[in-house]
């Protein structure tokens, strides 16, 4: 409903209401809540010099104000076959679900992937999965170095690249290559960020993250990290009273990642 105007006036007219910056232009455009303790804004950056606007999709959830969870979908084996990540966040009565991690073209698991404490695929050593995504048994997620101990996470998944690391490394080169993307930030107050892009490089994203972290959070942001993205790139967020805003996927996926309301989020 009324995030999609939004949407498309962000798209049509990037340089609506902009924030004066040396290189990119930023404006949060659309803010709506989820609940009392967790927020949905639409920012929009736009770079004159280079002709480029990025819109983010950024559902923030507040520490004990959420639960996380992955669902797996072992029998996908086309797009006919499987739920959509918006079916099975409804199915599973989440407020938000996303792609989760990377898969092989048979749609087999890559690299570390934890469900249920059950380790369904074992670690993997690539560069590009530099990092895990886990979960606890109270449905916190933490975003930690791909040395981490794991085996106590109720679920985890290997993701990666880094967008931006505690030590505030990030992304300076990466291949010209444009795409959606599905991405994860923690903010320095342990705030989850949950990030869906319009067409990017890596590190587009990466230096948006770095140089303008204050444009998604005030406190600064510790780390973020990008899942599995391109035609999996999927989002679905469900408002109080209001339309979901749905990104469809293009191509199925195995591994949703959802977000419920806690009881006492949900009440409050």
């Amino acid at each position: 409903m009324m995030w999609k105007k939004y949407l498309l006036f962000a798209l049509l007219f990037p340089c609506f209401a902009l924030a004066n910056t040396s290189l990119w232009n930023y404006a949060t455009i659309y803010q709506q809540n989820i609940s009392n303790k967790n927020t949905y804004r639409l920012i929009t950056f736009t770079n004159t010099k280079l002709n480029k606007t990025i819109s983010f999709n950024v559902a923030s959830f507040t520490q004990k104000h959420y639960r996380a969870l992955l669902v797996d979908q072992p029998n996908v084996l086309d797009y006919f076959s499987g739920l959509s990540v918006s079916s099975n966040t409804k199915k599973h009565h989440a407020v938000l679900g996303v792609n989760g991690g990377y898969f092989t073209p048979n749609y087999a698991p890559l690299g570390l992937y934890i469900i249920n404490h059950h380790i369904l695929s074992s670690f993997n050593r690539s560069e590009l999965l530099s990092g895990i995504v886990m979960i606890n048994n109270h449905g916190q997620l933490f975003i930690r170095e791909r040395n981490a101990y794991y085996k106590n996470a109720k679920y985890a998944f290997q993701a990666g690249p880094f967008l931006l690391r505690s030590n505030g490394r990030y992304i300076k080169k990466s291949k010209p290559f444009t795409d959606r993307r599905t991405l994860l930030a923690t903010t320095k107050n342990n705030h989850i960020l949950v990030i869906s892009t319009t067409p990017a490089t890596l590190a587009g994203v990466s230096y948006i993250l770095k140089h303008y972290a204050k444009a998604f959070s005030e406190v600064g942001l510790k780390n973020a990290i990008n899942l599995d993205g391109g035609t999996s790139t999927a989002m679905t967020l469900f408002f109080p009273n209001e339309t979901p805003l749905v990104i469809p996927e293009r191509l199925p996926v195995r591994t949703v990642l959802m977000f419920r309301l806690n009881e006492k989020s949900a009440l409050n």
